[in-house]
């Protein structure tokens, strides 16, 4: 609603998809969405510690709302991280990621931050094709996304493309 008044006072018009993105309500569910928000803080920390708190917290943001898609997207980023802060296996990681952005994307299929989640997992992967284009298609969602950038940059220059990775990097 506050989106909505701002563009108004603006005189701007939003595509119908941006329309479409403010009526979506996350959650109705405060303690759902607040185990989420603090989820957020402790995955921004970067740390191996605080990476096992965010998965707690996502855990039961999604248990008190099955249906809160950036939950899952936020539990499947951190179980992606765990690959670096907790020396779990690619293959685990996988197996406890993919579903998660599934999930996410099948209730709400335009969620940018489930495609950047995996286009990350498929870049670890080594599946470039598949990365870059979940990455290019969470940026072309949401223009906004800063890590997608980076995390483009990152698959480009797995491709043994640095020069393309140049351009995500300056728009992060």
């Amino acid at each position: 609603d506050i989106a909505r008044a701002v563009a108004g006072q603006l005189a701007l018009s939003l595509s119908a998809e941006a329309d479409a993105r403010l009526a979506v309500r996350p959650t109705t569910n405060v303690d759902a969405y607040e185990e989420y928000l603090l989820g957020r803080y402790e995955r921004s920390l970067n740390t191996p510690p605080a990476n096992a708190q965010a998965i707690a917290h996502f855990r039961r943001a999604v248990a008190l709302d099955p249906r809160f898609a950036q939950a899952y997207v936020g539990l499947a980023d951190a179980e992606i991280a765990s690959y670096y802060l907790a020396n779990v296996s690619l293959a685990t990681v996988s197996a406890d990621a993919e579903p998660l952005i599934t999930r996410a994307l099948s209730i709400d299929p335009l969620a940018a931050d489930a495609y950047a989640a995996r286009g990350w997992l498929r870049s670890e992967q080594g599946r470039l094709t598949a990365a870059e284009a979940d990455l290019r298609r969470a940026v072309t969602l949401n223009p906004n996304l800063a890590p997608a950038y980076v995390r483009l940059a990152v698959a480009l220059e797995y491709d043994g493309r640095p020069r393309a990775a140049l351009d995500p990097l300056r728009r992060a």
